[in-house]
């Protein structure tokens, strides 16, 4: 009989993303079994990131919506979608936290953008109560060096996570909303979130209305990842 012991997988991330995981875990936002996060620097698929915000709600007591038929019905791609988000998904939709695609898919392991996930957190902070927002983040002196590469869709959740310090920029004051949002920086922040909680809420609103989302479906290249011992890098958001 093997008496080795499991070798967790904790350790394949990074020091500055490791208490936010430890945390995560000891919350049930996710397990062992949750394998996609146990790689280092690996984008975070739409799929899961409406598992892990939903499992947030679900820790905090939120009520799940009981009827989520008709939100399956308005997914195109919804019988493609993996048994094993499908769920999440339908209780995220009808949460208003996140949307489909304008051709009606969802595609939930296309990876989410990093403006994508902006939208997704800023929209799952007004659901919680969160109301330290600007008035109209248009009037902060405040703008990213790559400012123009930002959907006019997202702006207003960039800044607002930005000024919650929830979701901040890559550093040289660079928030590249196209690129990739990884494992590490999904959980640090929906951690960050929950934090929010000690802060100043107003009364939760039970659905919100629907997330415009960019017009470009992004495609995702499906890959084997290999299983390592850590090693890898990735950027840490500051």
């Amino acid at each position: 009989e093997n008496t080795e012991p499991k070798r967790s997988w904790k350790n394949c991330w990074d020091s500055w993303a490791q208490p936010y995981l430890n945390k995560a875990m000891e919350m049930g936002l996710i397990t062992e079994e949750d394998t996609d996060f146990r790689y280092n620097g690996l984008p975070c698929t739409r799929g899961n990131m409406a598992k892990i915000a939903t499992r947030a709600f679900e820790y905090l007591k939120e009520e799940d919506i009981a009827d989520t038929s008709t939100y399956a019905t308005k997914l195109k791609d919804y019988s493609d979608i993996p048994d094993k988000f499908k769920k999440y998904v339908l209780q995220a939709y009808g949460k208003g936290i996140i949307s489909g695609y304008e051709d009606g898919t969802f595609k939930p392991n296309n990876s989410i953008t990093r403006e994508e996930a902006s939208m997704l957190l800023y929209k799952t902070a007004q659901y919680m109560g969160y109301n330290d927002f600007y008035e109209d983040y248009k009037l902060s002196d405040y703008k990213y060096a790559d400012d123009e590469e930002i959907g006019e869709w997202a702006k207003e959740a960039v800044y607002q996570m930005n000024k919650a310090e929830i979701m901040t920029g890559m550093g040289d004051d660079m928030f590249s909303p196209k690129s990739n949002y990884t494992n590490e920086q999904s959980i640090s922040t929906i951690m960050r979130l929950y934090d929010l909680q000690n802060k100043p809420k107003s009364t939760p609103t039970p659905t919100l209305a629907p997330i415009p989302e960019p017009t470009e479906v992004p495609t995702t290249e499906e890959t084997d990842i290999p299983e390592t011992d850590g090693g890898e890098t990735t950027v840490q958001e500051n």
